[in-house]
C-alpha cells in the first residue's frame, strides 16, 4: 500500500531562480533559516503541476550562490520547467531550522484568541497571524475591515492561555487606521 504525503508534511523553503550554465544546474534561492537544511538534503521537492516531485541532489555549491545539479538532468533546456517553482523539504528532514518551525507552530495557537483592548474597551477575535520582518501581527476584523495589531510586548498587559484572552493597551488611534 502506498502512503501519500499530505501538504502539512512539507515545508516551503525557497524557489528555483534560474538556470546556471549549460549542464542543467540551477540557482536555488532559499530562506536563510532553511539554507543549511537544503544543503544537507538528499532530495528537494519541487512543485510541478500542483504536485511536489522529488529531485535527487547530486552536486551543489554555495559560491557565490546556492547552485544545484539534480540527477537525470543534463542540460539547461531540461530545467526550464523548474524555473520559478517553489522548493520544499519534508518537515521530518528539517534539523537546523527546527526551532524556527517550532516557533511558527507555537504562534499559530493564538488564532482564535480574543484580543481585549483596555484603552477602548473593545474585544476582537484574532482570525490569523501575519509575520512581518519587524514583528508578528494579529489580524482582526473591525467594522468589516481587516486591521493589523502588533503583538508587541509593550502593548500586551496579560495573556490568559486557558481563557484564550490577550489583554492589550493599544495606543490611541491604532484601531482607526
Amino acid at each position: 500500500m502506498k502512503k501519500f504525503l499530505h501538504e502539512e508534511e512539507y515545508v516551503e523553503v525557497g524557489f528555483i531562480r534560474k538556470p546556471y550554465g549549460y549542464k542543467g544546474d540551477v540557482k536555488v534561492s532559499s530562506e536563510p533559516e532553511f539554507e543549511e537544511d537544503v544543503k544537507e538534503s538528499t532530495f528537494l521537492f519541487i512543485e510541478q503541476k500542483g504536485l511536489r516531485v522529488p529531485f535527487k541532489i547530486v552536486e551543489w555549491t554555495d559560491v557565490p550562490e546556492l547552485i544545484m545539479r539534480f540527477d537525470y538532468i543534463n542540460s539547461s533546456e531540461e530545467v526550464t520547467s523548474l524555473i520559478g517553482q517553489k522548493v520544499f523539504l519534508l518537515k521530518k528532514d528539517i534539523k537546523y531550522a527546527e526551532d524556527y518551525l517550532h516557533d511558527d507552530e507555537e504562534k499559530e495557537y493564538l488564532v482564535g484568541f480574543i484580543l481585549e483592548d483596555v484603552t477602548n474597551g473593545e474585544s476582537f477575535e484574532i482570525i490569523r497571524l501575519e509575520d512581518f520582518p519587524q514583528q508578528l501581527m494579529a489580524v482582526i476584523i473591525r467594522d468589516g475591515k481587516e486591521l493589523y495589531i502588533p503583538l508587541n510586548d509593550q502593548f500586551i498587559t496579560e495573556v490568559k492561555k486557558e481563557e484564550k484572552i490577550i489583554t492589550m493597551e493599544l495606543p490611541d488611534g491604532l484601531l482607526n487606521l
